[in-house]
């Protein structure tokens, strides 16, 4: 009886492309020969306050806070806010070996990403690299949504809470759903007209399609918590051997 060792080890990567392969959208300021405004101020009063020891931010009267858009601009109201865009993009990047496979139960591993935009379009997360590998062959990665099942080839992600096998969570907003709006369900909007791919928001069904989005927000997004839960299987007639995965994730914003 052949025993079928595997150690794949999943190490998650991060990269992030300011402006992908999208469109740059440009920023307009009220502006004379004479003045510049960059930022509109509407309330009672606000400021900042500091020392040696301390720093704060005073807000009196604010009348509104939040972001508004539309297909043609987008604002966002509050004294807190700034003219600097930014994409915060942050990955889980340790090895977990999973060790031996085997025919009669599912391998299961997880990691966690989380992205945070401001003054964006939006953006997209992509999945960049192909199946767990050995020099010689590469895991069947699964093309449609599909059931675990041991004892047949299979490798594939999804981004939710599953119950079979016990893995994985949904999307966490941080602060709330009302700042943050990241989202893995099927056909979710991101920038340009690009949307999340079938496959990837469904409890106990997973698919791995190297080139998906997998993740997007339509909107500057306050911090989205994602966690991507892994299921590998085998069959006896599985090439034997050390099988590795470097996990990479490209984030895309538009500005």
């Amino acid at each position: 009886m052949h025993k079928w060792r595997r150690i794949i080890t999943i190490v998650i990567v991060g990269i992030l492309i300011p402006f992908g392969s999208f469109g740059i959208a440009g920023a307009t300021v009220y502006t004379s020969p004479h003045y510049e405004v960059n930022q509109v101020f509407f309330g009672s009063g606000g400021g900042l306050s500091s020392s040696t020891n301390y720093e704060s931010k005073i807000a009196i009267g604010e009348v509104g806070v939040g972001n508004t858009k539309d297909s043609t601009y987008q604002a966002d109201s509050g004294f807190n806010t700034n003219d600097a865009p930014y994409l915060q993009f942050t990955v889980t990047s340790s090895a977990t070996s999973l060790g031996t496979l085997s025919t009669t139960s599912v391998a299961t591993a997880t990691g966690t990403f989380s992205v945070k935009d401001y003054l964006s379009q939006g953006y997209v997360v992509e999945l960049a690299s192909p199946p767990p590998a050995t020099a010689s062959h590469t895991l069947t990665a699964l093309s449609s949504p599909t059931l675990s099942t041991p004892g047949t080839e299979q490798f594939g992600i999804n981004l939710v809470a599953n119950t079979s096998p016990s893995e994985g969570a949904i999307p966490v907003q941080n602060p709330s759903n009302t700042y943050s709006f990241g989202s893995v369900t099927a056909g979710a909007s991101g920038p340009n007209g690009t949307t999340v791919a079938a496959g990837y928001s469904s409890p106990n069904h997973f698919k791995y399609n190297q080139g998906d989005i997998i993740a997007a927000s339509n909107q500057s997004s306050g911090e989205t918590d994602y966690t991507i839960s892994y299921i590998m299987n085998i069959t006896n007639t599985t090439t034997a051997g050390n099988y590795t995965f470097n996990q990479v994730l490209i984030a895309l914003p538009t500005y």
